[in-house]
């Protein structure tokens, strides 16, 4: 996750509707510090219709990337905080391979999900990948979605 300073937090959380937190005192800091420790890593569901591209750009311009779902936990907990009958951007892509689920732009493989239909690829093999209803599809990359984006923690 990208570093910021004050102001350019205060920006980019004011950007997508938020604010910066206020911590009232050291207890307060130290739930949050073990929550982070706890998680490593969160989830934030923007609602914003944008093309794919749009969606990674906005999510690194925060410090964070497009959601990559690694697991049927992961995928509970998003499918528990996002809006039922939602459309979201994944970072899992076809672009970088025609057929094989890739985190572009990193040409990392990843095999996951639950499909709406059977296999990774519908038949006319769109390149971007969506959640809805707890389930994957690949679409139109240039299509107006909703997304998420994910920042990891890192020491």
């Amino acid at each position: 996750m990208h570093k910021l300073n004050w102001y350019a937090a205060f920006k980019a959380c004011r950007e997508i509707g938020g604010r910066l937190a206020i911590i009232q005192n050291e207890e307060e800091l130290n739930k949050i510090n073990k929550r982070v420790e706890e998680l490593n890593h969160y989830w934030l569901g923007i609602n914003a219709l944008v093309n794919w591209f749009a969606a990674f750009k906005a999510c690194r311009q925060i410090g964070a990337e497009l959601a990559i779902l690694q697991n049927d936990e992961e995928l509970s907990r998003i499918n528990r905080r996002i809006q039922p009958r939602s459309q979201y951007w994944l970072g899992n892509n076809f672009l970088t391979n025609k057929g094989r689920n890739r985190i572009f732009p990193f040409k990392k493989p990843v095999f996951f999900g639950d499909w709406w239909y059977n296999g990774m690829l519908s038949e006319d093999g769109q390149g971007c990948l969506v959640l809805y209803e707890s389930k994957l599809w690949d679409t139109e990359c240039e299509k107006k979605h909703n997304y998420i984006c994910e920042a990891v923690f890192e020491d």
